[in-house]
């Protein structure tokens, strides 16, 4: 059977503004592979499931929460009692500091104790009730994420940490690519989220990272690219488009540098 990832974009499920939207779900039908333009944040509260978090299968059960960047895909079947909530939310509305710490390791899943859970359950209820008022408070709506992510980037192993040789401006630009390369972001408009202009920008970025800017983003895009061949069967002239690449001959030339393979090849190579 073809399984094919589906694209979850902001504008349907972050509406009202606030750029958050929780959810309490009882859900009965399974959730087929997708992925988010926006981060969501999901805690099993009762029940069984399996999910499917970029290529790996995990068991779900009370306590497990799994943490969606744009860069993940997964996908959910349905156990007896299954009951979940979510919260998705912009990215752009997270601090840096949040965003750099999420950035880290291959999926982001944890299974947490039954008083952390109930920590991070009654944070995402709170976040919900302050949505559906008339008049939501939006300072108080920004410390209860906060002390959200706080708690969450709690459970995240302390390692790979951002070299020391990089500056600051130069990590901010690599975050926001790693968040949003498949929106095949300019040099002009990376460079403008650093405060910095497009000619001095390329030119740090080149002599801190010892690539070019170009280079950099198309790594990202391949190595997305080679997670979707090899965990999905969506189409390749899909994948190429959905890594953020504008041009399927581009797509190709630069997969057979990187791999020495076309698409085709590189995904008959995959073992299961």
């Amino acid at each position: 059977m073809t399984v094919k990832a589906e694209s979850f974009k902001s504008e349907r499920y972050i509406k009202g503004g606030l750029g958050y939207c929780v959810n309490e779900r009882w859900p009965y039908e399974p959730c087929p592979l997708h992925w988010h333009d926006y981060i969501e944040v999901e805690l099993v509260l009762d029940g069984e499931g399996r999910q499917n978090l970029n290529g790996k299968e995990i068991e779900l059960e009370s306590g497990c929460l799994t943490v969606m960047r744009p860069t993940d895909f997964h996908s959910i079947s349905i156990g007896r009692n299954f009951h979940l909530i979510n919260l998705s939310i912009n990215d752009r509305i997270l601090p840096e500091e949040i965003l750099s710490k999420l950035s880290v390791g291959d999926r982001l899943f944890f299974k947490l104790s039954p008083a952390d859970t109930a920590t991070i359950a009654g944070l995402l209820g709170l976040l919900n009730s302050e949505e559906h008022q008339s008049d939501p408070d939006r300072r108080y709506i920004k410390h209860l994420v906060l002390s959200l992510f706080l708690k969450i980037i709690k459970f995240i192993p302390k390692k790979n940490e951002h070299n020391n040789q990089i500056s600051n401006t130069i990590q901010s630009a690599i975050l926001y690519l790693q968040m949003h390369f498949r929106e095949n972001p300019s040099l002009g408009e990376t460079a403008s989220i650093c405060h910095y202009h497009p000619n001095y920008f390329s030119s740090v970025f080149r002599r801190e990272m010892g690539i070019t800017y170009s280079e950099y983003l198309n790594r990202l895009k391949i190595a997305y690219a080679k997670e979707l061949l090899l965990t999905t069967d969506t189409n390749i002239t899909e994948i190429c488009f959905e890594s953020g690449f504008t041009s399927h001959s581009n797509f190709l030339r630069l997969f057979k540098e990187d791999t020495n393979l076309s698409p085709n090849q590189f995904r008959q190579n995959r073992t299961f």
